[in-house]
């Protein structure tokens, strides 16, 4: 699915939770005591409804994207790999961080130099994931490094 499909999922969900929530009884309170959730067969089977219409809502608009993207020749599968599978920093780089996952507020694992070639599994949006010397899995920014 691609990100304007998700947004318009996300917002449709967002939109049929809100039009629950305003159906939903409002407990009364008449003494400063804690509100107390007042819960009904009848309110119980109407989340059920909205959860019913909003799952088959999903269903329509995913068959509707696979619709779209065969009538369009579009293809939401990601790119075959490179052939190529290792990478190295560019010279312009003395070190460059490594990090846990693929951003540039994660964890940094490690440092990563020129000169030596490091092996790729994934290409995620601009980055790598690579393994480390030592076997651990790090992310690095794809504008740091060059393939070999």
């Amino acid at each position: 699915m691609n990100r304007i499909s998700l947004g318009l999922l996300g917002l449709i969900i967002v939109l049929q939770i809100a039009n629950l929530l305003k159906r939903q009884p409002q407990p009364v309170v008449t003494n400063p005591a804690p509100p107390t959730i007042i819960s009904t067969t009848a309110s119980s089977s109407a989340i059920q409804e909205q959860l019913t219409a909003i799952r088959d809502e999903l269903v329509k608009l995913r068959a509707d994207q696979r619709d779209l993207t065969s009538v369009l020749g579009l293809t939401t599968a990601s790119p075959a790999p490179t052939p190529t599978t290792n990478l190295t920093v560019d010279a312009n780089y003395p070190v460059v961080n490594v990090y846990d996952q693929p951003f540039s507020t994660a964890t940094i694992v490690g440092r990563i130099s020129p000169g030596r070639a490091y092996p790729y599994t994934t290409l995620q949006e601009n980055w790598y994931r690579i393994a480390l010397p030592d076997g651990i899995a790090a992310w690095v920014e794809s504008k740091y490094v060059k393939p070999l």
